[in-house]
């Protein structure tokens, strides 16, 4: 599957908009979410690529490509071990130290990347590449391998292209393979029997990059021509390795030597934030219009919005059962510094292509209906939420959360035990 020539047109006046928005920390974490309004630059494509990569892009080290590594997994949940015996005070201190992001656990998912296997990178050239060259001039650059990554999902449009899949990146695409036999695949032979191409896209024709709020896919809308553009989501459902996928896409599109069509690097969607709306209105009973002025109020009275691993609700105040959609993720978020939401996502969603939900509410509690946190030893990413629900005589109900990572954590700590704390004017109970 080949795709189409580059544009060589080369776009001025960019609209772009801020990237890497501060991650939520102890520091800022209560202040609602950034300003989400559009900054404009007289800049070229290049220009604005190499702004936006000096604000994400570690700038990591090559490294050799010899070793026997197929391609980078998605990275583990745990970022330290435990230690055994801990107090609570420990503890807390312990995870305020992983309150933002690991620029060093960014770099070794990408040196990962890098590390792709011989026997890979030879069917890719030979296989791939050369029949690429055959079918779509690139002129006399020669192109290469750069990184390869691995997908929970991708789409395109609404069709689902592939569960598992392998994310390719070459000095002038973004390749996609179904991955049709595991086994076949990690033994190293037979790649043109064990994967499939379901996708193949100009770097240089990617128009916008969308960064998902809960940061575990990204969206990008590919021009082919004035009237025709494609959307691809990929989906990792893991903050390190989208931020990575996001800081090697801007890298290869930084030293392309092609004239890009890169316009916007947004984050805040006006559709998603109007889809969190509804969901909020269905709790609140309140009334938002979603003009862009209170768009903007809305998200920013969002407190806190977090990718989540895995939930378990036991009570009553359960809206659902069961996931309503094949592909989903879950999120929590906090509204208002008074309310406490988790969603369910539909990742299938595209924008207004799609007719479903892209949000399911599972449920919710206010903040001064929190009795109690718990932690566990030997899961540094889980947390017990006890919860005396009023509104329903006082039912005792308990969430059982896994953030996707310790600094998660850390952050939903600081912000329930700041809002509690000045509700009460007393600790928020914190067992271990």
């Amino acid at each position: 599957m080949s795709c189409t020539k580059c544009h060589k047109a080369l776009i001025s006046n960019s609209e772009v908009l801020e990237l890497h928005e501060p991650i939520l920390t102890p520091k800022n974490s209560c202040q609602g979410s950034p300003d989400t309004s559009t900054t404009s630059f007289n800049l070229d494509p290049n220009e604005v690529v190499n702004k936006f990569t000096d604000l994400v892009n570690n700038d990591t080290s090559s490294v050799s490509t010899n070793q026997d590594e197929t391609f980078s997994s998605n990275s583990s949940n745990q970022d330290a071990e435990v230690v055994e015996n801990v107090t609570i005070k420990q503890r807390l201190n312990y995870l305020n130290s992983f309150d933002v992001v690991s620029k060093q656990k960014l770099e070794e998912i990408t040196n990962r990347a890098k590390k792709i296997n011989n026997n890979l990178k030879l069917f890719l050239i030979i296989k791939v590449l050369s029949e690429m060259k055959k079918n779509d001039s690139n002129g006399d650059q020669e192109e290469s391998v750069l990184y390869a990554y691995k997908l929970k999902y991708s789409f395109y449009s609404v069709t689902k292209l592939t569960n598992e899949c392998l994310c390719i990146f070459t000095n002038l695409h973004l390749l996609i393979f179904e991955i049709k036999d595991f086994e076949k695949f990690h033994e190293n032979v037979d790649f043109d029997q064990c994967m499939i191409q379901v996708a193949c896209i100009d770097i240089n024709q990617i128009e916008v990059i969308e960064i998902a709020i809960t940061q575990n896919y990204i969206v990008l809308t590919v021009s082919i021509n004035d009237e025709l553009k494609l959307l691809y989501k990929l989906v990792t459902n893991d903050v390190y390795q989208n931020q990575a996928i996001l800081n090697s896409l801007l890298k290869t599109i930084n030293e392309s030597k092609k004239a890009s069509m890169l316009k916007q690097i947004k984050k805040r969607n006006s559709v998603t934030f109007k889809n969190l709306e509804e969901i909020v209105n269905l709790v609140e009973q309140i009334n938002i219009e979603s003009d862009i002025e209170e768009n903007m109020l809305f998200s920013s009275k969002l407190n806190l919005f977090l990718h989540l691993d895995k939930i378990e609700i036991i009570g009553i105040n359960t809206l659902k059962n069961g996931s309503i959609y094949e592909n989903c993720s879950y999120s929590m978020f906090i509204y208002n510094n008074e309310r406490i939401f988790i969603v369910e996502e539909n990742l299938s969603y595209m924008s207004s292509q799609n007719k479903n939900e892209q949000f399911v509410l599972i449920c919710s509690t206010r903040i001064n209906d929190l009795i109690q946190i718990k932690l566990f030893k030997h899961e540094e990413t889980k947390i017990e939420l006890n919860i005396l629900d009023e509104s329903s005589n006082s039912v005792n109900i308990k969430w059982m959360v896994k953030m996707n990572k310790t600094f998660q954590l850390s952050q939903f700590i600081y912000v329930i035990k700041d809002i509690w704390e000045k509700i009460f004017f007393v600790e928020l109970p914190i067992s271990l």
